[in-house]
């Protein structure tokens, strides 16, 4: 049986004088997905899991996030992996207040720390008294890794309004660029060639294109929860093309 590895995806939008923005990486060929364009994320650690980590969430508790995730336990732990990803990938920490101490610097100090193994990303919110803000945070799709892929995953995706703040700086080894792009923008460089995507990535930035603003995404987006439903593509070979099929298309059940 395949390992199907649970992960958690962000999609952080900022509003700009050209309609909302979103915040596109490039996977590194040393990645997972490498040399595609994907939003930040990735596979949950076992510290995303801590019960100690969960008391640091202040708007929202685990049995409530289950419920929201239609999981029995341990919805939170997707919520909290997005954050540490967000951080140790881009460099952005989404939390409710930060100390004086710190700084971009500090933070970028800590972040390097945690990305070589040499400091917890829990044990560095510990230390700091740091609390997440998910009320800024919305769940918008589950997506599942075809059958015929050697790697699978279980991934969430979320939502989330940005600014400014804090500038975005993606690590250099699994990313090797990051940038703000209208969701258009992206697909139509994906059309042309130029921006390479997969179909979850494709689909998440379809459903921002009727949005004017991110706040208007936001609760959206938000009113469409109850209704996201897991999708598994399904691919098999015909005339020696390979044809893709999500669970509304028709033949997807006989695939």
């Amino acid at each position: 049986m395949q390992l199907i590895r649970p992960a958690a995806t962000i999609v952080l939008a900022r509003d700009s004088l050209k309609g909302p923005e979103v915040l596109m990486v490039k996977r590194s060929t040393n990645s997972a997905f490498g040399d595609l364009h994907v939003f930040p994320g990735g596979t949950l650690d076992p510290e995303d899991y801590l019960s100690e980590i969960y008391q640091m969430s202040d708007d929202l508790d685990d049995q409530s996030a289950s419920s929201m995730l239609k999981v029995e336990k341990d919805g939170l732990a997707y919520m909290i992996a997005v954050v540490r990803e967000c951080f140790e990938e881009v460099g952005i920490l989404m939390s409710k207040s930060l100390p004086a101490s710190l700084d971009p610097k500090a933070l970028k100090n800590i972040r390097d720390q945690i990305n070589n193994k040499k400091l917890t990303f829990y044990d560095f919110c510990l230390s700091n008294d740091i609390h997440f803000d998910f009320t800024n945070i919305v769940p918008i799709s589950h997506w599942i890794t075809p059958e015929v892929e050697k790697k699978r995953f279980d991934t969430r995706f979320f939502f989330t309004k940005t600014d400014e703040s804090q500038q975005n700086d993606h690590d250099g080894w699994e990313l090797t660029e990051s940038v703000w792009i209208k969701p258009s923008d992206a697909l139509k460089a994906n059309s042309e060639g130029t921006f390479n995507m997969i179909m979850p990535t494709i689909k998440n930035l379809s459903l921002l294109l009727p949005y004017k603003t991110v706040a208007d995404a936001f609760a959206g987006l938000k009113d469409e929860v109850d209704n996201i439903q897991s999708i598994l593509p399904k691919f098999f070979k015909r005339d020696g093309n390979w044809i893709g099929l999500l669970p509304d298309d028709e033949g997807y059940e006989d695939a």
